[in-house]
């Protein structure tokens, strides 16, 4: 990492901070040829990297490509260097530009997200309701087996004579009934036990 300012001084504190070293900014024409990556900030009024400086630099002669990123405002390096062969220049409005490009692609996970954790939270609501519930359905489901048997034994006592078959047909019949009036409950209850984990 080389690190350039008019300033020496500042150069080389900022080089030593980062692990690197400083040149003059005279130097710059030679710094380039050994470029890869050039990131500009400085304070100047106007374009201080220009095409010609680019064409003049040993970099001209090498077939590498380099990267040149301007964040100053207003700008170091002059928008016709992307012209240039190898040269491929980004500024603050390119990087603008991805920012908020990563911004909405966050934001469209963030409402994915949101979407899952609404659904896994409504799931869970109704899985609590049905489990706040099953107390009173297997209440009712009892009571109403017990109401069942104890109409069946009255029914079968008022009917003498009735063979072992249609006492088992009546049986069959009333366990039907009560079942099919029963039906939406028993069935809730039964996927509430399904997907409700034992207890320890």
């Amino acid at each position: 990492m080389t690190v350039i300012n008019r300033s020496y001084d500042k150069a080389a504190a900022l080089a030593e901070e980062v692990g690197g070293s400083a040149i003059a900014f005279h130097q710059l024409r030679e710094a380039l040829g050994r470029t890869d990556i050039l990131i500009s900030c400085s304070g100047a009024p106007h374009c201080i990297i220009e095409p010609e400086v680019i064409r003049q630099s040993a970099r001209a002669d090498s077939s590498q490509p380099m990267v040149l990123i301007d964040i100053a405002v207003p700008r170091d390096i002059d928008p016709a260097v992307k012209d240039i062969e190898g040269i491929t220049l980004y500024d603050i409005d390119d990087l603008n530009s991805v920012v908020n490009s990563n911004r909405n692609k966050r934001g469209r996970e963030a409402d994915k997200a949101a979407s899952i954790i609404d659904s896994e939270v409504n799931a869970f609501t109704e899985w609590q309701n049905s489990r706040d519930k099953a107390p009173t359905i297997k209440a009712l489901v009892g009571k109403a087996e017990d109401i069942r048997v104890a109409q069946l034994t009255r029914t079968m006592e008022e009917i003498p004579g009735l063979s072992a078959e249609d006492q088992q047909r009546l049986d069959a019949m009333t366990r039907a009934i009560v079942k099919k009036i029963l039906h939406s409950p028993i069935s809730t209850e039964e996927s509430e036990r399904q997907s409700c984990p034992s207890d320890p």
